[in-house]
């Protein structure tokens, strides 16, 4: 990592000036200060410098508590089916199917924002997922090749 081992430290001062609607003091704050400019850090790399005072083993993406939350059996079932279906936004999907090995995004002809999310690599199957604006508009699912 580089920059030797930061200095840790937490404070559960009152803040005198925070967001609107946060009385001063709810809440705390913890500082990395390193010795030498900051290094390049990979997400795995922080939650390692912050484990001793935050648990990241239950941490989980907003679309899969989003999913936890879906109560009804045949909402649960419809999504475990594994498929994207045209109107579902960005979470529905990943909720429904996970997160893509690839997403490309370009504009079309008329200028529109589009983006394409593929899961699979082929010869195996694989499936293309594309959004217009924040909505799949069509899903596709090519078979493997035997």
């Amino acid at each position: 990592m580089g920059g030797g081992v930061p200095t840790m430290r937490s404070t559960t001062e009152a803040q005198e000036v925070g967001p609107p609607g946060l009385q001063p003091g709810a809440g705390s704050t913890l500082f990395l200060e390193f010795n030498k400019s900051i290094p390049d850090l990979s997400p795995e790399d922080l939650k390692e410098l912050l484990s001793p005072f935050l648990d990241f083993a239950k941490q989980r993406s907003a679309s899969v508590q989003w999913f936890d939350n879906v109560t009804l059996p045949t909402s649960r079932r419809r999504f475990k089916n594994a498929t994207a279906r045209v109107g579902m936004d960005r979470e529905m999907v990943v909720a429904a199917i996970g997160k893509p090995a690839h997403k490309v995004r370009e504009r079309d002809s008329e200028g529109n924002e589009i983006e394409d999310w593929i899961y699979g690599t082929p010869p195996a199957r694989t499936v293309f997922v594309r959004f217009t604006g924040d909505r799949v508009n069509k899903h596709q699912a090519i078979p493997s090749v035997a």
